[in-house]
């Protein structure tokens, strides 16, 4: 789950970890949970369901089978902990270092700038949190902006321009997981 706007308790089979503004939080599978938004403010989340991982039911009970081995499972941003890529930025908020070995989770900055074509081995889903740009492929283009969400197939060939003065903040989603580091 990624924390867009508000906050929530997520319940993860007997578990509570809070859900903010871009954090993400790790639900390993089989394990149920709960959302709880504890405010009178509306939460906005993102959940990004990893194909393998079955699919979703309603349950009347949470069955308290939390996985112990994973026991660290909410990740907040923190720039302090961010990694360079040519001008930009990101942290993985949720990987391998969290437990997720299917879908990894991130915190992207995006300067004024344009990316030079690229493509990844990974699907990806890239949520846009603040900013404007304009997303480019082989053959189109489209103007993105806060609340957008871009999906790129493995090997959709891409660059992503920033327009915006302040720069573009995006959550990305990639599966298999990996690093959002790695392009051709």
């Amino acid at each position: 789950l990624l924390g867009i706007d508000g906050n929530a308790t997520v319940n993860i089979a007997g578990q509570n970890e809070v859900l903010s503004p871009q954090s993400g939080i790790y639900i390993k599978e089989g394990e149920a949970f709960a959302l709880h938004n504890e405010s009178e403010q509306t939460t906005q989340l993102l959940a990004t369901v990893c194909p393998v991982a079955g699919r979703l039911s309603e349950l009347s009970d949470i069955p308290l089978n939390f996985d112990n081995s994973v026991p660290q499972r909410q990740v907040a941003r923190d720039d302090s902990k961010r990694n360079t890529m040519a001008d930009r930025f990101y942290q993985v908020l949720i990987g391998d270092e969290s437990g997720s070995h299917e879908i990894t989770q991130f915190i992207g900055q995006v300067p004024l700038s344009k990316a030079a074509p690229h493509h990844h081995l990974y699907e990806e889903a890239i949520v846009v949190l603040s900013g404007t740009g304009i997303l480019w492929t082989e053959h189109k283009r489209a103007p993105v902006a806060r609340g957008d969400i871009i999906f790129l197939p493995a090997k959709q060939q891409h660059s992503l321009q920033c327009t915006a003065q302040d720069g573009l903040l995006l959550a990305g989603h990639i599966y298999p997981s990996g690093s959002p580091a790695i392009n051709y």
